[in-house]
């Protein structure tokens, strides 16, 4: 509530002021206001990046602890690492 008192205050004294210290202020707000919206703007767009980054990062470990579980698995069964790696496509000694 403060802030909107404070900004009140100002834009009344804004009135006070000459035509000209008025149109320059007002075009001083309106950048303000401009630069606040573009950061917001900005903001947001990297929030989305990290996200997407983030899902991608996630996606990738869990293939990477997938293929763990499946190597595991087909050595418990006896497999040696020649034959995993004809099997799945994958160098087990990447995973181990």
């Amino acid at each position: 509530m403060d802030n909107n008192i404070a900004e009140a205050e100002d834009r009344l004294q804004s009135l006070n002021l000459d035509e000209s210290l008025k149109k320059a202020y007002d075009a001083r707000a309106k950048e303000i206001s401009d630069e606040v919206t573009r950061m917001r703007g900005a903001e947001e767009t990297g929030r989305e990046a990290g996200r997407k980054a983030g899902l991608e990062a996630g996606k990738k470990e869990g293939k990477k602890e997938e293929r763990k579980k499946i190597i595991k698995t087909m050595k418990e069964k006896g497999l040696d690492d020649k034959e995993i790696e004809e099997i799945t496509g994958f160098d087990p000694q990447d995973y181990l």
